[in-house]
């Protein structure tokens, strides 16, 4: 579908977690409107790690992060 099509449409994103944060670039290129709400009043680091599969790198390639990941990530030695 064009853009075009999703002119009058809007989204309302509940979570700011990484797949909300994933999803807001690829509908804002097709130009649709969209929210994000977060119940978290501020930003904190969790000291946890995140895994990303091969699958996920095309994603990242679409919305042209891939190198800017791959630079700051570290490898998981098997």
């Amino acid at each position: 579908m064009e853009a075009a099509a999703f002119k009058d449409l809007s989204v309302l994103i509940v979570g700011a977690g990484l797949s909300g944060v994933m999803l807001a670039p690829f509908i804002e290129k097709l130009g649709i409107n969209y929210t994000i709400l977060e119940r978290s009043q501020a930003v904190g680091l969790l000291g946890a790690a995140l895994y990303m599969s091969a699958n996920i790198l095309p994603a990242f390639e679409k919305l042209g992060l891939l190198e800017e990941i791959q630079a700051i990530s570290k490898g998981c030695p098997i």
